[in-house]
């Protein structure tokens, strides 16, 4: 997140995040995104409900549709 800048071309981000990650905070996901909005960038977030750490939830229609969306806009 540090190496950003408004300069740096940035290819467009989808950020995934379980809000019952045990892993990694949810909040590090929330503050990527923040930074990547402030530079102007082109970044989505979707937040998994239930969804843990990994594999968990990353399957379902809900993500498998927003994955689709993503590439579809950008492709």
């Amino acid at each position: 997140m540090h190496y950003f800048s408004r300069e740096k071309s940035i290819p467009p981000m989808l950020i995934m995040h379980g809000d019952q990650d045990w892993a990694v905070p949810f909040n590090q996901s929330v503050r990527l995104y923040d930074k990547m909005r402030a530079l102007d960038k082109d970044v989505t977030m979707y937040k998994l409900l239930g969804g843990s750490h990994g594999m968990g939830g990353f399957t379902g229609k809900d993500a498998r549709d927003t994955i689709l969306e993503f590439i579809n806009k950008h492709i």
